[in-house]
């Protein structure tokens, strides 16, 4: 998330760099601060982090998957978007599903990406449940030791 937060930032980020030296800007953008670019700037991060375990989850699916049964539908007359749809596809998607959910367990678990790049902001557009729930608990604990 810190990573991420210096390629966004609006005088030294890469990003903006790059957009204002292919003439997409004219000025440094704050992704961050802005309410529109907020949210898919924390998506585009928690894309980043969790790409190479799905890569690497699906290439051991796809080796565990027989090479004589791509030989056999070959042989039957199968081409290659039917090898795919009927050997490929069957044969993976047990850990695609698993790769899903914990991928998305992930997303529900992203506070602390979420917290280091915006802390919710601008005006709670990136808030969720976990950093609702966190900032909830936060304050009530909080409240508890103020003395009365």
């Amino acid at each position: 998330a810190l990573t991420f937060s210096a390629l966004y930032d609006t005088k030294i980020g890469v990003f903006n760099a790059i957009l204002i030296r292919l003439g997409i800007l004219k000025e440094g953008y704050s992704f961050l601060g802005n309410v529109t670019s907020a949210m898919p700037a924390v998506i585009v991060a928690n894309v980043w982090k969790s790409t190479p375990f799905l890569m690497i989850f699906i290439l051991a699916a796809l080796q565990g998957v027989s090479y004589d049964m791509y030989e056999s539908g070959a042989i039957d007359g199968a081409g290659k978007l039917k090898r795919f749809l009927y050997i490929t596809l069957p044969n993976i998607k047990e850990p695609m599903a698993v790769a899903v959910i914990l991928n998305l367990i992930s997303i529900f678990n992203n506070f602390n990406a979420i917290w280091l790049l915006t802390k919710g902001g601008p005006l709670d557009s990136t808030e969720h449940m976990h950093t609702v729930r966190r900032l909830w608990t936060t304050s009530l604990d909080m409240q508890r030791r103020l003395p009365l």
